[in-house]
Parts: structure tokens; sequence; C-alpha cells
């Protein structure tokens, strides 16, 4: 039993330095930082514990490790790019993003297009989640133009006539003028049409946000418009989930 103990714990170590290795962890430019909020917080007796403790927590993304006076606490981060503070004894890491997110030129998101016919908007955000991701933000406009390129590029995949993709956006209804995002920000509008609206919208529906390929219900015929569907509940073509981190992956794959 010792031996097998001895075994499984060599394996773990040898794992978390091909992690830090391989690069599967980085240090953003401003790294000297400390983690606010943490999933979990234990005493470690070196940064390399703290790196195997979070490859052994699932929802783990991020960690930072401070130093001080001979002694050091862990800090698991259960986001890629969570709240933190400036601190001189931190240092502060990131993990890679999964495979299938793409670099948005000019930001730090990287995108991932999903086509599924089977999910809600409810669900497709529960689908993210599973990445550390969230349903993508389309308020950015680097973003929102990325996803009308990559709607574009896989128009001929897709199944079914809706032609759009759940995004991130909340409105409340009555109120269908004024859009929430999950990152704190709001887009405000008058009028049906404002902003990235197909001229017809939003139209009254529950709430919730779609960014569509072309827009085929009624004229003008148009694409790449935010659009609110009749319900949350509606089946799409799919949805696009989105990872921002601290810094652009320095990665030649990622790109």
């Amino acid at each position: 039993m010792m031996k097998l103990l001895f075994c499984i714990s060599i394996s773990f170590f040898l794992t978390a330095m091909a992690a830090i290795n391989s690069g599967n962890f980085y240090a953003p430019t401003v790294a000297k930082m400390k983690i606010l909020s943490p999933i979990r917080e234990f005493p470690v007796l070196s940064g390399l514990q703290c790196t195997m403790a979070c490859l052994s927590e699932t929802t783990c993304y991020s960690y930072s490790i401070t130093k001080s006076a001979g002694l050091a606490t862990c800090r698991l981060g259960g986001a890629y790019d969570p709240t933190r503070i400036a601190d001189p004894d931190s240092e502060f890491f990131f993990t890679d993003v999964p495979p299938g997110y793409n670099l948005v030129p000019g930001t730090k998101s990287y995108v991932k297009i999903v086509l599924d016919t089977t999910k809600t908007s409810a669900q497709a955000k529960t689908e993210c989640e599973k990445d550390g991701a969230g349903l993508a933000i389309p308020n950015q406009e680097p973003v929102h133009n990325y996803l009308n390129k990559t709607m574009m590029e896989n128009a001929a995949k897709l199944t079914t006539t809706y032609y759009n993709f759940w995004v991130d956006g909340k409105a409340f209804p009555p109120n269908h003028f004024v859009w929430f995002f999950r990152d704190g920000t709001n887009v405000t509008i008058t009028a049906k049409g404002q902003g990235h609206f197909h001229p017809n919208e939003p139209d009254y529906g529950e709430g919730c946000l779609v960014v569509t390929y072309k827009f085929i219900w009624v004229a003008p015929y148009t694409y790449g418009n935010w659009v609110e569907p009749p319900t949350c509940t509606d089946l799409r073509s799919g949805y696009f989930c989105e990872i921002r981190v601290p810094d652009v992956i320095p990665r030649p794959s990622h790109q």
C-alpha cells in the first residue's frame, strides 16, 4: 500500500511539473497579485503544491501564492480572470483555455462556437460553464464582429433554418430596451433597431438574446444582428462560449 501511495504521489508530482513546464499555467504581465475571493485557501510548503492543488480541483482555473515570513498561502480561483489586488508578496497564475477556443483579435477573449440544436439558453449557459466560460458577450465590438465572421464560416454546417446562436444578454420585461451582461456592462436603447439590433428588434420576448447569421422571418433579411427570440427555451443553431483571460496566452496554437 505504501509503495502504491508513493507511486501515486510521484505521478502527481510529475504531472504538476509537466503542467508548469509545458505552459499550461501562465503568469500575466502584472503577476504580483492576490486572489480576493478564492474557492479554497490553505497553507502550502511551495508553489508546486499550489499548482498540484489547482490541477486536482475541477473548478480551479487560476491560483495565487503568497509568501511571507517563511510561510506560504495558496488561493485557488474559480475563474480565469478572478478579482484580485496588487500584493508584492504574491504571484498569480492562470491556466490554459480548453481546445476549441480561439482568440478574438484585439482582445483578451477566447471564443468557441458550438453547433447544437438541442439547447435552450439556460442549457447553453451551463455547457459553457463546464469550461469555466460563459455565454459570449456580444457588446464588445471585436467580439461582435468575430461572432458574425464565425457564423459565416460555419453557415454550410447549419442543419436548421434558425440561423442564430445563443449569447449572453438579459432584459427584464416589460423593459426590453435595457440589456445586462455578465461582466457588469449594459446596453440601453430607446427604440427598435438601435445598436446591433435588427430593425424589428427587440421584439418583446422573454429577455434572452441571440445573434443571427441571417434574419429570415420578415424583411429586411439582414445578417449579423441581435434578436430577442419569443422564449428562452426555443431551440437554436447553437451557442457561443467565451473565456476572458488576464493576458493573451503566448501560444501559437491559440492565435
